[in-house]
């Protein structure tokens, strides 16, 4: 086999390979991590839109996979929109992480504390292009403090 076509067997399996391991990730992040994950675009006028969320994250947010691709404004009802697209105008102005503390209602009437970590992503003219969330349940946490 000559060069040139060896060279492109082997870009094209790094790709494929590349691409497998990207899958595998995804999936890992996607069925097996507890934290809420979400990562979010960032559009002009402060459009958040959602381009990935975990199975957790989809489920604690009452999201489906079909909201996924649209921007939080078109998925959040009002009550939880403002107080959470405060924080990620926040970590996109300030460009740093943000950490905030939120109660959250589950459908069984259970309250769940949970703890925030918005890391904005800059591109190389260091705008911040992206938003990575992840949310921690810190419920038994905070009740050992109490006690």
């Amino acid at each position: 086999m000559n060069q040139m076509k060896q060279s492109r067997l082997t870009k094209r399996r790094g790709v494929s390979a590349s691409t497998k391991i990207e899958q595998m990730i995804s999936d890992i992040i996607f069925k097996h991590v507890k934290d809420l994950v979400f990562i979010m675009q960032v559009e002009p006028g402060y459009q958040l839109r959602y381009l990935f969320a975990n199975e957790n994250g989809l489920l604690h947010a009452g999201m489906a996979v079909s909201d996924i691709g649209r921007t939080m404004d078109e998925v959040l009802p009002l009550n939880h929109l403002n107080p959470l697209k405060k924080q990620y105008i926040k970590a996109v102005n300030e460009g740093v992480e943000v950490v905030f503390h939120d109660e959250v209602d589950l459908d069984n009437d259970n309250q769940v504390l949970g703890e925030t970590l918005l890391t904005p992503i800059k591109d190389e003219d260091g705008e911040v292009k992206y938003v990575v969330a992840v949310t921690r349940d810190i419920t038994e946490n905070f009740k050992e403090k109490i006690d």
